[in-house]
């Protein structure tokens, strides 16, 4: 047998023939790294859960306590604003045994731990020591303007993991109290493209879009089932509608010349969206739409759309002489170089359903309008 090492004496052929093994033995190798590599990252199963939906993973005693009181009045308030009450974001709750329990719940997709730091006998608090180390665990303690820790695809692909530590249950709910708009940005930002994806989950009315935005100039990514149901040319007017068995979604469009700062108020909207419902009528004589901002206020919202400046409103309309109403979001978009207004307006009609998630998906489509 002629060992491999030692090749000085083999004919030119023979060494050809080992130097060709090695580098193919070699690729083998390196490509097993990188499919390997590649396999890990794929190993993880892909995070599941419903958008606005929160798992707090929290000791019994202090979700039984005022932790868990305040997380529910804080991330289970109503949601702004809808005629019957719903909450902002579903929870369930579970400690770390039951997580422990049920490997799959460690795939949830958005997930909340809230731990005691100072409590050395909580599950919980052993389950953060084991995610971030014993030596990390000085540093979570001091960082007192940081209580909120977040964690991008710890157990699952796409998931969401956020951590509220604190000493003490005192410290938990007053972290609560002072992070929740943290929390709820954290949880829309990750709800944002699954909640678009429903939107289009049948893709986009190309020909309804071409339309309006031939006849207007502005582009809105109306999805497939929406058709026109009104167009009043000289009034600068749409109405597009999208019938089904559960809900009866609506988005107006109006454009008007822009007088002065007040339109860019709550009344100012208002009064803009009670104008044009009087072009919103039922199949009973004499009706027409109006705001009620007196069983329900209004809430309202800057924004920039299209990198122009927008005030979002939210309330609820109910129809004139008829028992009709249900939720609104209307948007106000200032084109400060064409001097006017364009007005944006989603409403829906579900009497008996859940509205929430519906009137987030009409949200999406005002706030993705081109002008």
């Amino acid at each position: 047998m002629v060992a491999v090492e030692n090749t000085e004496n083999l004919p030119k052929r023979m060494k050809a023939i080992f130097q060709k093994y090695w580098a193919i033995c070699l690729m083998g190798t390196l490509w097993i790294f990188a499919s390997c590599a590649s396999q890990g990252e794929q190993s993880k199963s892909k995070a599941f859960g419903p958008v606005n939906k929160i798992v707090v993973i929290a000791d019994e005693d202090l979700w039984e306590g005022n932790v868990g009181d305040t997380a529910r009045y804080y991330l289970a308030a109503p949601y702004p604003v809808l005629p019957q009450p719903e909450k902002t974001f579903d929870l369930s709750h579970f400690t770390a045994k039951e997580m422990k329990q049920d490997p799959l719940r460690r795939d949830f997709r958005t997930m909340l731990f809230i731990a005691d730091l100072t409590d050395q006998s909580s599950p919980v608090t052993a389950m953060v020591k084991e995610i971030f180390g014993e030596n990390a665990l000085p540093s979570l303690e001091q960082s007192e303007d940081n209580q909120i820790k977040f964690s991008r695809d710890l157990w699952a692909r796409e998931q969401n993991v956020m951590f509220l530590l604190a000493d003490g249950s005192d410290a938990l709910a007053e972290g609560i109290r002072t992070r929740f708009p943290s929390i709820a940005n954290l949880v829309h930002e990750s709800d944002r493209d699954i909640i678009k994806a429903q939107t289009y989950g049948m893709g986009k009315n190309g020909a309804l879009i071409r339309q309006v935005k031939e006849a207007t100039g502005v582009e809105v990514p109306f999805p497939d089932g929406f058709v026109m149901a009104d167009y009043k040319q000289d009034e600068k007017f749409m109405w597009l509608r999208k019938m089904g068995r559960e809900y009866n979604g609506n988005i107006l469009l109006h454009k008007l010349p822009y007088t002065g700062q007040e339109q860019l108020t709550p009344q100012g909207v208002k009064a803009i969206r009670d104008s044009i419902g009087l072009w919103i009528s039922s199949d009973e004589p004499d009706t027409y739409m109006i705001v009620n901002d007196v069983d329900l206020a209004l809430y309202h919202e800057a924004k920039t759309i299209d990198g122009k400046f927008s005030l979002m409103l939210k309330g609820i309309w109910e129809m004139e002489n008829d028992m009709m109403g249900g939720p609104f979001v209307s948007l106000v978009v200032h084109d400060a170089e064409k001097n006017e207004l364009v007005f944006l307006d989603a409403f829906i009609f579900a009497p008996g359903e859940d509205k929430r998630n519906e009137m987030q998906k009409l949200e999406v489509v005002l706030t993705g309008v081109k002008i």
